[in-house]
């Protein structure tokens, strides 16, 4: 699973996206994102029962779309990297709008959201 993007600034700004990187294989999770304006980064392992909670709430994404459209809250996208191809996601909040360029619309996108940001951290 993968949420990297190259970084046109090393400066938190509004224009600064951020960003989780999970290694399923070697059970590790990356991240670098902007927390109260300073730059956050670093790398730890999965601990416990933690990989299998994420892999748990992977499963629970599903292709689909909104009816409605939401407006309060970022664009989250999901890339899942494979040996030999990449799948990109983005989540269906916004699907009253055209999908991000090669990106397709997934419901229920939250809780690995909510995961992945707890477990990105050194505390």
């Amino acid at each position: 699973m993968q949420g990297w993007m190259p970084r046109e600034t090393d400066e938190c700004s509004a224009a600064y996206r951020n960003n989780i990187v999970v290694d399923a294989l070697a059970q590790s999770i990356e991240w670098d994102h902007c927390l109260e304006g300073s730059l956050k980064q670093g790398r730890r392992f999965f601990q416990g029962e933690e990989i299998s909670l994420v892999q748990k709430a992977l499963s629970k994404i599903e292709i689909g779309s909104r009816e409605d459209c939401g407006a309060d809250k970022p664009t989250i996208t999901l890339d899942i990297e494979y040996s030999d191809r990449v799948s990109r996601y983005a989540d269906d909040f916004y699907s009253c709008e055209p999908a991000p360029e090669g990106r397709t619309f997934v419901r229920n996108i939250d809780e690995l959201t909510f995961l992945l940001r707890k477990y990105a951290s050194d505390e």
